[in-house]
């Protein structure tokens, strides 16, 4: 009656090991699904945000490639005016030396808007009257009569003069 006894605890014993086992194994499954919900829910928020960046880099690229594009054609437009200017100007002296053989700032002036086809800027201007002065081609107009030579135009008087314009 010894080993029956004996037999029925240790059976008991081992269906009580068993249903403790099943209830924590329960409970620690339980906390595996919420961890496995929680971990989901953050990955989709990650993707989310993920695909959000890619779309505002694939702007940001697109939006640089426009930005390089305007470099290198306002680059191309400034060599080509930085080329332009030096002919005109020669363009001018001729002019200037079949003409009258020398011309006034405002004349000047007229004649680079003319050759450029475009309002000159301040930079272009002055260069163009320095190099004028230069040549000994830029003087004021005679008083009274304006188409007769007056005094020089100095190189001092050549930021005044743009300025006026």
């Amino acid at each position: 009656m010894k080993k029956k006894v004996l037999l029925y605890v240790v059976l008991l014993a081992i269906i009580g090991f068993i249903t403790l086992n099943i209830f924590t194994a329960g409970d620690k499954h339980v906390e595996v699904v919420e961890d496995n919900i929680t971990l989901t829910n953050e990955n989709s928020q990650l993707k989310t945000e993920n695909n959000q960046l890619k779309s505002e880099n694939s702007q940001l690229k697109s939006e640089n490639q426009q930005l390089n594009s305007q470099i290198s054609t306002l680059s191309i437009a400034k060599k080509e005016a930085e080329t332009i200017l030096p002919k005109t100007i020669i363009k001018i002296e001729k002019e200037v030396e079949d003409n009258m053989g020398w011309t006034f700032p405002e004349q000047a002036y007229d004649l680079l808007k003319e050759k450029l086809k475009r309002k000159p800027t301040d930079e272009e201007y002055k260069k163009t009257l320095i190099e004028l002065i230069q040549k000994d081609l830029l003087y004021h107009p005679g008083v009274p009569d304006p188409y007769m030579k007056g005094k020089k135009v100095s190189n001092s008087e050549v930021d005044k003069v743009v300025r006026q314009k």
